[in-house]
């Protein structure tokens, strides 16, 4: 059943732009509009009726959801490339650390160990550490 969304056209205020993209579009009354899945203010695919098109919508987007639909893709928190800092930010972030703790003032041992631990924090790589 479609509903005739004809008084929502307002050729003063162009207002008729949202009617017009729902009757092009073919939404149906009984979708409903969800923001959060949608990529973009008025995204298509963000109306939906069920919480299977969820679940699929979120399928071939890869994404996580939570709340009333759950559906975590089998992958979804593996990483599949390490994350490489630059260069001049770990030097930054090691340099901070010299300042601060040892006044300025360590021998290139000290300085490697600050920097190599300073670079796994900003990759997230530490974990894999342990």
């Amino acid at each position: 059943m479609r509903r005739d969304i004809s008084e929502l056209r307002n050729e003063r205020y162009c207002c008729g732009i949202i009617a017009d993209t729902l009757k092009r579009l073919s939404v149906d009354s009984n979708t409903r509009y969800y923001p959060e899945l949608a990529r973009y203010p008025g995204d298509p695919e963000a109306y939906v009726s069920s919480r299977s098109e969820i679940i699929n919508l979120a399928k071939r987007r890869g994404w996580k959801v939570e709340g009333f639909v759950e559906y975590e893709p089998p992958e979804f928190g593996k990483r599949k490339f390490k994350y490489e800092p630059a260069p001049d930010i770990v030097e930054r972030y090691t340099q901070e650390i010299i300042e601060r703790d040892h006044d300025g003032k360590v021998d290139d041992d000290v300085r490697q160990e600050i920097r190599d631990t300073v670079k796994r924090k900003i990759s997230g790589n530490y974990a894999e550490d342990n």
